[in-house]
């Protein structure tokens, strides 16, 4: 399967906006602007690489980010 992208569902996406916001929370970060959109490519790019859980994304982000 190597060079075919993963299809996002719905319900993936879902995951992805809620660690994505308790972070972003957490950070006080505003929901726009630069780091919010780092942060968000980062969710993606965690999730892809298989982080798909919530909590576990989350995670991962904070120490990341």
């Amino acid at each position: 399967m190597a060079g075919h992208q993963k299809v996002l569902t719905p319900e993936h996406l879902d995951i992805v906006r809620r660690a994505l916001e308790r972070v972003r929370t957490q950070r006080r970060l505003p929901r726009r602007g630069a780091q919010a959109e780092r942060l968000a490519l980062k969710a993606l790019d965690l999730f892809k690489a298989g982080y798909i859980r919530e909590a576990a994304l989350a995670r991962a982000l904070r120490q990341e980010a």
